[in-house]
C-alpha cells in the first residue's frame, strides 16, 4: 500500500530541486557583477605585490546597513568573492567566521591563523544601491606595530556598488507591491534637435551619463546629482562634432540611432551611432573628459541589442528606406564583431531573428528583465500605422499589441519588480502637444499605469536610467517645441 503523503512529498522535493538551479542563476547575476567590479580593483593592488603568490589571505565579509531582511545575500557574496580570489594566484584563501572582531584584535587573529593578508568587506544597502566596501591589509608585521598603528599595514581601500534590482530584491523575500508614482521636471537644452538618447556609465566612474545625439554632434551630459551642482540644468561633460561624408539622400526630418554597449569585451562601453546627415555610422568612446572617435562604421543604422544566443548581447542594425525614417525587417542583421572588420554587414536576416516583426517599422527596442526566476528578454517595434508589437527576445513570437503609439518608445523594468513596463509617445498627436504613457505587461495584456498631461512639444527621443544616483530609474524624454527650442523632460 502506498502512503498518500509520499506523492506530495516527492512533488515538493522535485520542485525544490528544479527551482534551486534557477534561483542560483538568478542570485548570482547582479551579485556577480558587484563582486566582479571589486575583484578588478583588488587585482590592481595584488599585481603590485610580487610576493602575493607566497602569501595566505583571510577573508571576512560582514553584513552592513539595510541587510536585516537580506542576510542570505551574505553567503552568496562571500562564495562568489572566494571563488574569484582563488584565481588570483595567492598561496591560499580562507574564510573567517569571527565577524565580531575588529581592528587590531582581528589582525592578531588573522596572523595567528597563518595569514599575511586580511581582506575585510562589508555588504550593505545605501540609497538604493547594494555596496561592497572594505580594506585589504598586510598583517605580517610585528605584534607591537599592529597595536600601535592598527592601520599601518593597509594596502588598499575597495568599493563597488550595483543598483538594487529585482534579483537583489528577491533575497529580501516577498515585498508589498508599491504603486508607481510619477513626477516631471523640465530642463532647457538649446535649439539643436535631439535625434536619440542613451543612458549608461560611459567612463566606468559609477555614475550614469546621458548621451545626446544631435544631427551633427554628440554631447555627454550629467543630471543634477547632489549638493554643489545646479539643480536647474544638466551638466555638459563633453562634446564631439561628427565629421565625415554627407549623406546623398536625407529624410525630410533628420533622424538618428544611438546604442551604447561593450561589444569587444574590454569592460568599457562604446557608443555606436548614425545620424541621417552623414553617410556612415561611427563608433565613439568617452574617457571621462572627452569623446573620441574610434572608427567609422558602415551605412547601416545601429538599432538595438538582442540576446538571442544567450547572455552575451549582439548589436542589430538596419537600413532606412531612402529618404524616410522607416526600416524594413528584411534588412535586419547582426553587426560583425568590432575586431572582425571596420564595417558591418548582414549575418543572417529576419529569417533567423525577427520573424514576427512587421514588414516595416519606425523603431526597434529590446530589454532584459531580471527576477528571482532568472532573466527574461523582450523586443518591441512600432509600425507605420502606429501599432506596437511586443515580442520575445528573439523577435520570433508576438506577446501583445498596442495601437495609437508614436514612433518613440522604450521598454524596461522601471520599478525593479521583475515585470516589464512600456513607455510610449502618442501617434494621434505626432505633430505637437505630444503625451507620454506608461504601460505594464501583465498576463499578456498591456495595462495603462500613467499618462502625462499634454506636453509643450513633440517627443523626439526616450531613454531611462538612474541618472541622479538615487537607486531609482528615471525616464528622460527629449522635447522639441513649435518655436524650435528643445528641452529634456525627466520623469521621476
Amino acid at each position: 500500500m502506498v502512503c498518500p503523503a509520499r506523492p506530495i512529498l516527492l512533488a515538493l522535493a522535485l520542485s525544490f530541486i528544479w527551482a534551486a538551479p534557477r534561483r542560483a542563476r538568478a542570485e548570482q547575476g547582479t551579485l556577480d557583477r558587484l563582486v566582479g567590479e571589486l575583484d578588478r580593483k583588488l587585482a590592481t593592488t595584488l599585481r603590485t605585490r610580487q610576493t602575493a603568490n607566497d602569501e595566505d589571505l583571510l577573508l571576512l565579509v560582514r553584513a552592513g546597513a539595510g541587510m536585516r531582511n537580506g542576510k542570505s545575500l551574505l553567503p552568496t557574496a562571500e562564495r562568489l568573492l572566494l571563488a574569484r580570489l582563488r584565481r588570483r594566484g595567492l598561496k591560499s584563501v580562507r574564510v573567517s567566521s569571527k565577524r565580531a572582531l575588529t581592528g587590531a584584535k582581528l589582525a592578531i587573529a588573522a596572523r595567528r591563523s597563518g595569514a599575511e593578508l586580511l581582506l575585510v568587506m562589508t555588504l550593505g544597502v545605501h540609497q538604493g544601491h547594494l555596496q561592497l566596501r572594505g580594506e585589504l591589509s598586510f598583517v605580517g608585521a610585528s605584534l607591537w606595530q599592529e597595536l600601535l598603528a592598527p592601520r599601518r599595514g593597509s594596502l588598499s581601500f575597495l568599493h563597488a556598488r550595483v543598483r538594487v534590482d529585482a534579483e537583489v530584491r528577491a533575497f529580501f523575500g516577498k515585498q508589498r507591491r508599491v504603486r508607481l508614482t510619477f513626477a516631471t521636471r523640465t530642463f532647457a537644452l538649446g535649439l539643436r534637435p535631439v535625434l536619440a538618447l542613451a543612458a549608461a556609465d560611459l567612463d566606468n566612474d559609477g555614475r550614469i551619463e546621458l548621451a545626446v545625439l544631435h544631427p551633427r554632434d554628440l554631447q555627454v551630459l550629467n543630471a543634477p546629482h547632489g549638493e554643489g551642482e545646479p539643480a536647474s540644468r544638466y551638466l555638459s561633460r563633453a562634446k564631439l562634432s561628427l565629421t565625415g561624408k554627407r549623406a546623398a539622400v536625407r529624410p525630410r526630418r533628420a533622424m538618428g540611432r544611438l546604442v551604447v554597449a561593450d561589444l569587444d569585451g574590454d569592460r568599457r562601453r562604446e557608443i555606436y551611432l548614425r545620424s541621417s546627415e552623414l553617410a556612415r555610422g561611427q563608433q565613439l568612446s568617452f574617457d571621462g573628459s572627452r569623446v573620441k572617435m574610434v572608427r567609422e562604421l558602415g551605412e547601416r543604422y545601429p538599432l538595438t541589442l538582442l540576446w538571442d544566443a544567450g547572455e552575451k548581447p549582439r548589436l542589430f542594425e538596419g537600413v532606412a528606406v531612402a529618404g524616410t525614417d522607416v526600416f524594413r525587417s528584411a534588412d535586419l542583421a547582426a553587426a560583425k564583431q568590432p575586431s572582425a572588420s571596420p564595417t558591418s554587414s548582414p549575418s543572417g536576416g529576419a529569417t533567423a531573428v525577427g520573424a514576427a516583426l512587421p514588414a516595416s517599422f519606425y523603431r526597434l527596442a529590446s530589454a532584459r528583465v531580471v527576477s528571482s526566476a532568472g532573466p527574461r528578454y523582450y523586443g518591441a517595434a512600432v509600425n507605420v500605422a502606429g501599432r506596437l508589437q511586443l515580442l520575445d527576445g528573439s523577435l520570433r513570437k508576438a506577446l501583445a499589441t498596442l495601437d495609437g503609439v508614436g514612433d518613440v518608445f522604450e521598454i524596461a523594468d522601471l520599478d525593479d519588480d521583475g515585470q516589464l513596463e512600456l513607455v510610449t509617445s502618442s501617434a494621434a498627436e505626432r505633430g505637437w502637444d505630444d503625451r507620454l504613457a506608461v504601460y505594464r505587461l501583465r498576463r499578456g495584456q498591456l495595462q495603462l499605469l500613467w499618462r502625462s498631461a499634454r506636453l509643450a512639444g513633440r517627443v523626439t527621443a526616450l531613454t531611462y536610467g538612474d541618472l541622479d544616483g538615487d537607486g531609482e530609474l528615471e525616464i528622460v524624454a527629449a522635447l522639441r517645441e513649435r518655436e524650435g527650442r528643445c528641452s529634456l523632460l525627466q520623469v521621476d
